[in-house]
């Protein structure tokens, strides 16, 4: 019983891009970004599996996270100074998922 409270409050994660569920699960794909960006990556989306809402991540004061100032209610997580992970929540708890949009150079450098 105690099982099935902790499987049903977590957050459904989706890849927008399959690079990414990739870069998720295969550390060769880490040369693509900065050093530091895939395992940070990793990193981040453990954090985001465990949470119940969006809400909670709030209270991982090492991801950084915030909504974006963009039409369409995007959030980001920080990777390292440079590098954001950018994503979407939809749905209402215990039902809410989390679509994973992009790794985006914050700078535009």
């Amino acid at each position: 019983m105690r099982q099935q409270a902790t499987l049903r409050g977590m957050l459904v994660v989706e890849h927008a891009d399959p690079g990414l569920a990739l870069l998720e699960t295969d550390k060769a794909q880490d040369a693509r970004y900065a050093q530091g960006v895939g395992k940070r990556l990793r990193f981040a989306l453990q954090i985001i599996r465990t949470v119940n809402t969006e809400k909670d991540l709030y209270r991982f004061n090492g991801l950084h996270y915030k909504r974006l100032k963009r039409p369409g209610g995007e959030s980001a997580v920080w990777l390292n100074d440079k590098w954001r992970l950018e994503m979407i929540f939809s749905g209402d708890a215990p039902n809410e998922k989390v679509r994973i949009l992009r790794i985006s150079n914050h700078y535009d450098d």
